[in-house]
């Protein structure tokens, strides 16, 4: 019937605001964490954050 169970991952979003190293602006941070692993990953950007993610639905790198 199958040949191999289907893929997906779980992770818990959480994304707060941190100032700026210069201080005058605030910027978000985001993190990922596999709940099964208590694995978290760390961003500095929603692009990052969505780079990682491109990756996993890619195959290119495995969490």
């Amino acid at each position: 019937m199958f040949d191999s169970l289907p893929f997906y991952q779980t992770y818990i979003l959480k994304l707060w605001q941190e100032r700026s190293d210069s201080g005058d602006s605030k910027v978000f941070r985001f993190s990922l964490e596999d709940p099964a692993t208590q694995v978290r990953y760390g961003f500095r950007s929603l692009d990052e954050m969505m780079q990682f993610l491109k990756q996993q639905c890619d195959g290119d790198e495995a969490p």
